[in-house]
């Protein structure tokens, strides 16, 4: 049993609690864990995800399938340029893609659209190998695939917060 109201707390800007979802027999919702003041206010980091492997394409929608990431996926090169123009937080970009690089792609949107701000981060089974280069072109930072979600979101966090 729910109390019809309680979903509609849950995106309440007004209450400084995490809903855990469980509820006792009598239908009463959990409250736990006060948020921290840096996470109140916080809205979800927008991502674009650059991968052209499905396989890659679900882990990483389900890595971030939650409430502090809206993802959006492109599967090009040509895709992620006309994406990129929606607004992104970071761009989480593979290497090995079918009609250019990633290293292309990001030169594009470092050197002719003129976007030195957004946190660009080379997400590749070979990143390691390029991570000069990479660097050398605007990717913020290089991450090996698979990386653990702990470390993925520690690094994430972190570009954003300095681009923001």
């Amino acid at each position: 049993m729910m109390i019809p109201h309680a979903k509609n707390l849950r995106n309440s800007s007004y209450l400084p609690v995490n809903f855990d979802d469980s509820y006792d027999k009598s239908g009463l919702i959990f409250l736990h864990k006060v948020r921290p003041e840096s996470e109140k206010s916080l809205a979800p980091i927008k991502i674009l995800i650059v991968e052209d492997m499905e396989i890659c394409q679900k882990i990483a929608l389900l890595t971030f399938n939650q409430p502090t990431y809206l993802a959006d996926l492109a599967v090009t090169g040509e895709e992620a340029i006309t994406k990129y123009s929606q607004g992104y937080d970071v761009i989480l970009l593979d290497l090995g893609l079918p009609d250019m690089s990633g290293i292309e792609v990001c030169t594009h949107i470092r050197k002719k659209i003129g976007d030195t701000k957004t946190p660009i981060i080379a997400y590749s089974a070979i990143s390691d190998i390029l991570r000069e280069e990479c660097l050398a072109v605007g990717f913020n930072e290089t991450l090996m695939k698979p990386t653990e979600k702990k470390a993925l979101d520690s690094v994430i966090k972190e570009l954003v917060e300095k681009a923001s």
